[in-house]
């Protein structure tokens, strides 16, 4: 007898940017991640190499120079675009299965801190015409100051900038006071990372707590209106039992009933639920266990940046999480080879 696999609820497609900081070293950690919360597309700067692979996405560059990527799950059909442009881009049109629905077009910029952005006006221009009817979202690190998005200060860059959103009714998606990238101890946060968007309803944007060990947060954006193609197939449920022990009384028990209600609360309030797909269909608790307390520390650091101690326990934690994600990735690898076999 077929079983059909139980149905859930669409979930919006998820875009993430992230400045890696060079991609090398990174894969294994930035796939074990995005096996978690499998975003339909990861947009990259700053990946230093062309060999870019990540286990269900295609690659998407524009030339082996390229300091840009797009990456788009292979459930996704996808094509490539150029532009009329020196900056450093990747553009991407993602391709409905229905020719009645509209296109999502996808441009990732990456402007290193000394190179101008004389000609984002007109780029913006030919991108808004050329996706004429479909819907548009720029994503990228600018290195652009506006006080608009966070900074103290304009410089040019950001002035410019700030012109080509506005003459191009573009929405910046950023959130006040979110910072996408941490500073150190002489300097503060700042968010050179943008989001653009066109002709989009309700995006929504968080940036994540997590860098996987680089200096920018990964930003996540969501489109409720699409639907994501990667087809769930559970849930898993994560109990911190350290954190459930440190709530939970110790006194005896009086009521067994009210004890269980209490007990069954605390267990429900440290426990996160994670999407499972074909993809991912196990989550290591280890891995999120490290990178939970890297992001513990991360708090902490940023409170008190002058204590070397965290920054060298975080560094610790960063070394230990990437190591262990190498070697979960060869295991799982090994066994994907294994079921191959039969």
């Amino acid at each position: 007898i077929a079983v059909s696999p139980k149905r859930f609820p669409p979930t919006p497609v998820m875009i993430w940017q992230w400045n890696c900081r060079s991609y090398r070293g990174k894969e294994n950690s930035l796939s074990l991640f995005a096996n978690i919360h499998s975003p339909a597309v990861i947009a990259l700067q700053e990946t230093d190499t062309d060999q870019i692979t990540l286990r269900g996405y295609t690659t998407f560059i524009t030339n082996p120079d390229s300091r840009t990527a797009i990456l788009v799950q292979t459930t996704q059909t996808a094509q490539a675009h150029t532009l009329p442009t020196t900056l450093d881009y990747v553009f991407v049109e993602l391709i409905p299965k229905k020719k009645t629905q509209a296109s999502l077009f996808i441009l990732n910029i990456y402007s290193p801190p000394s190179s101008p952005l004389n000609e984002i006006d007109r780029l913006f221009m030919t991108v808004r015409q050329r996706t004429k009817g479909h819907e548009l979202v720029i994503i990228g690190d600018f290195n652009a100051h506006h006080t608009i998005w966070g900074y103290h200060r304009d410089n040019k860059k950001g002035r410019q900038l700030h012109e080509a959103i506005r003459q191009n009714n573009l929405h910046l998606c950023n959130t006040p006071n979110s910072p996408t990238r941490m500073g150190n101890s002489v300097s503060r946060d700042t968010t050179p990372d943008l989001t653009l968007t066109y002709g989009l309803k309700d995006p929504t944007w968080e940036c994540l707590t997590e860098t996987l060990g680089g200096d920018h947060y990964i930003i996540q954006l969501q489109l409720p209106h699409h639907k994501a193609a990667a087809q769930r197939i559970g849930t898993a449920r994560l109990t911190d039992w350290k954190k459930f022990r440190e709530t939970t009384p110790t006194s005896p028990i009086h009521a067994i009933e009210e004890w269980t209600a209490q007990m069954l609360e605390a267990a429900k309030k440290h426990t996160k639920e994670l999407p499972l797909t074909q993809d991912c269909p196990a989550i290591d608790a280890h891995l999120l266990h490290l990178w939970e307390a890297r992001r513990g520390l991360t708090k902490r650091w940023k409170k008190r940046r002058t204590n070397r101690k965290l920054r060298l326990r975080i560094a610790q934690i960063t070394q230990e999480a990437a190591t262990y994600a190498i070697h979960l990735s060869q295991q799982n690898w090994s066994q994907f080879c294994t079921k191959l076999q039969g």
